[in-house]
């Protein structure tokens, strides 16, 4: 995928995209944008203290008690903030074989049951992580171990996200396949039909 590509809006949200609904696709997905990409510093900082830790144990013996416990969180924070913009921009792995042989009313209707699916379980994880995370700010939980991370920590991640995906489900219809999708402007086909 190119950079183009990886910066372009989505489909459903055209450029003229005018009016609140305009306005609130593109403050969604400016904060799923923004999501997506502390995932990436995420996956970065994991990359450092696993090296880190690995160096540490091997040429010193000496084993972070810290880098486990922060990477098993950095894991779960870098899945569910990416989710929402992949949704919003139909990046995810799509498994679409029974799809593509629905006819495209059927589809069309496929595709309003994946997007209440899809809002109901944002809103299921975000209405649970944020009642867990005012229950471990209230109590002062912690993870076990000798390097404890405040619980309500990643479930705020958990929470944050599971709005957010929320949003992404309404505001962002699903997307067509791509081999359905619209031809590029000035993309051809010869006689033969394949694309020049």
């Amino acid at each position: 995928m190119t950079e183009a590509e990886m910066g372009a809006q989505p489909s459903s949200t055209p450029t003229t995209d005018r009016g609140p609904l305009g306005a609130a696709r593109r403050a969604v997905l400016a904060t799923t944008r923004a999501a997506a990409a502390l995932a990436a510093l995420v996956v970065a900082a994991m990359v450092l203290t696993i090296t880190y830790d690995a160096l540490a144990r091997y040429l010193f013996a000496a084993p972070t008690d810290w880098a486990y416990p922060l990477n098993t969180s950095g894991v779960l924070a870098a899945t569910v903030l990416a989710i929402p913009h992949l949704y919003a921009t139909g990046g995810h792995i799509a498994l679409d074989l029974v799809h593509r042989g629905l006819s495209p009313r059927a589809r069309r209707r496929a595709d309003v049951v994946t997007g209440a699916a899809t809002a109901l379980f944002g809103l299921a994880v975000a209405v649970t992580a944020a009642r867990s995370a005012a229950v471990g700010i209230e109590r002062g939980l912690t993870a076990a171990g000798t390097f404890s991370i405040p619980l309500w920590v990643p479930d705020l991640v958990l929470a944050v996200s599971g709005a957010l995906l929320v949003a992404a489900a309404l505001l962002f219809p699903a997307h067509p396949p791509p081999d359905e999708a619209p031809e590029p402007a000035g993309a051809g086909h010869d006689d033969e039909g394949a694309a020049r």
